[in-house]
């Protein structure tokens, strides 16, 4: 910039500086254009929506790409846990390779989006338009300060002709200029606002439909992953008897005493009995075998062997009864030594259980012994007496009428709850998500509407509740009696 220019530069904007003064003092008029003041309006409006937007878009590209990075991590990890020793950890990688592959998609899609679109936008079109709007509002006071000037001349009496022409001349070509650019802007911002909603709706669309995409894919594999981990073949016994807690009653139940459990166990899952019971049974067996007791008859009148009563007899002391005798006996030790000397004939082996088992072991333990308390107890109860040699060798000596006892409820199947249920009526039963319900036949005194059924908690607690705050779980065993 040459010197000369440098002082013109220096005089318009000294000008500039006064007719503003001027005008805010109130000496010197405005021209005022309101129809462009409300496209300027729309326009700061608008370029304040869309720099929040390219704002809010940037930290959403940084989330995606902290998730992408986080899925990668995980699955990796996931991938490592389950290993190649893990029947489902070929079919588990590769959906765990789609999703991590699908989180990279999602994160290179939405980045092209967002930075291509929101920054050509943001940083395209909107300072273009804001220096045009910055120009003319120069040339505006240019025009209101050679209009002023003009009026001024005019006012004189004496003012000499030349100076009158080179102030119209002056006014013209600021009045030329400001006009110009003034219907520029006037045609250029109305446009330029009203596009503001197809390109947003573009982004938009653009935008959520990559996220579908993603999330749909997403869930499928979610889906497919879930259905791998939750494969009933690949958890381990432990799990299994939390999940399916019917499966795992049978074996301890029939230690405890339980006529209904001993009537229909099954041996399916013979890991699950107790070491501490075998190890009962042979002391009972020990104790027993200088006294040679009689054997006790069987509801069918057959007489069961000394193996399978001396594992009744022991069955009695994990079932918290003292050995039946001829004196003094419970009707439940008798009724539990009858009934297992007729589901157990034929010699059956009770194997020892594993560490992993020993806490469920010991909490079905706990119920089989609740569960046995709540029989219909004898006419004639007897005082339990401590355990003995003589007191085991003597379970014959008690009737086998005595023995009788009233079956407990069957288990029909088992259940998990769904969602927490707080019972509404005394006869209702309550329960926390997760807790496993066994369903038993109905008492003949209740009678329940549709969608209720009668059941026990793992507790021992009885009572109604709704079929549809429950699932019924896939793998139930047969049904049991309590």
């Amino acid at each position: 910039m040459s010197g000369k220019d440098f002082l013109s530069t220096l005089a318009k904007n000294a000008g500039r500086a006064q007719e503003r003064v001027m005008q805010k003092l109130g000496k010197a008029d405005e021209t005022v254009d309101e129809v462009f003041q409300t496209h300027v309006k729309n326009f700061t409006k608008q370029l304040a929506v869309a720099t929040r937007l390219q704002k809010d878009a940037r930290s959403l590209m940084q989330a995606i790409q902290a998730m992408s990075n986080a899925t990668k991590s995980l699955a990796d990890s996931m991938v490592e846990a389950f290993d190649d020793g893990w029947s489902g950890a070929t079919e588990f990688q590769e959906q765990a390779a789609i999703m991590v592959r699908s989180c990279h998609q999602f994160q290179q899609h939405a980045g092209e989006l967002l930075s291509q679109s929101m920054n050509g936008y943001v940083n395209g079109q909107f300072p273009d338009l804001k220096n045009r709007i910055a120009k003319r509002d120069r040339k505006l006071i240019d025009y209101d300060r050679y209009r002023h000037a003009l009026q001024g001349i005019k006012a004189k009496s004496k003012a000499s002709d030349s100076k009158l022409t080179q102030a119209e001349e002056e006014h013209a070509q600021a009045k030329e200029i400001y006009e110009e650019l003034n219907a520029q802007l006037n045609n250029d911002l109305p446009v330029f606002y009203e596009a503001r909603i197809p390109f947003y709706k573009g982004v938009c669309h653009e935008l959520y439909s990559a996220m579908f995409s993603f999330h749909e894919t997403s869930t499928v594999t979610s889906c497919k992953l879930h259905q791998i981990s939750a494969e009933r073949s690949d958890i381990s016994p432990a799990a299994a008897a939390i999940e399916n807690l019917p499966s795992s009653i049978p074996n301890v139940a029939g230690l405890s005493g339980s006529t209904g459990f001993l009537g229909t166990a099954s041996s399916t899952s013979p890991s699950h009995t107790t070491t501490s019971s075998s190890a009962v049974s042979q002391s009972a067996s020990t104790g027993s075998a200088n006294a040679a007791p009689a054997p006790v008859l069987s509801p069918a009148g057959k007489a069961p062997s000394t193996s399978n009563l001396h594992s009744s007899s022991s069955m009695g002391d994990v079932s918290g009864n003292s050995p039946s005798s001829g004196r003094g006996s419970t009707a439940s030790g008798t009724a539990a030594a009858a009934a297992a000397a007729t589901a157990n004939a034929g010699n059956r082996k009770l194997s020892a259980a594993n560490d992993d088992d020993a806490e469920i072991t010991k909490r079905l333990e706990d119920l089989a012994v609740e569960f046995s308390g709540d029989s219909e107890p004898s006419s004639e109860p007897a005082p339990v007496l401590p355990p003995t040699a003589a007191s085991v060798a003597a379970p014959a000596a008690s009737s086998p009428a005595t023995a009788k006892k009233k079956q407990g409820p069957k288990v029909l199947y088992t259940v998990r709850a769904t969602h927490h249920y707080d019972g509404m009526e005394d006869d209702e039963l309550t329960f926390g998500k997760g807790d496993i319900i066994m369903i038993v036949d109905t008492p003949p005194e209740l009678e329940l509407d549709e969608g209720w059924a009668y059941g026990v908690r793992q507790d021992g607690k009885k009572g109604v509740l709704p079929v549809n705050f429950t699932e019924r779980l896939e793998r139930t065993s047969k049904a049991y009696m309590l």
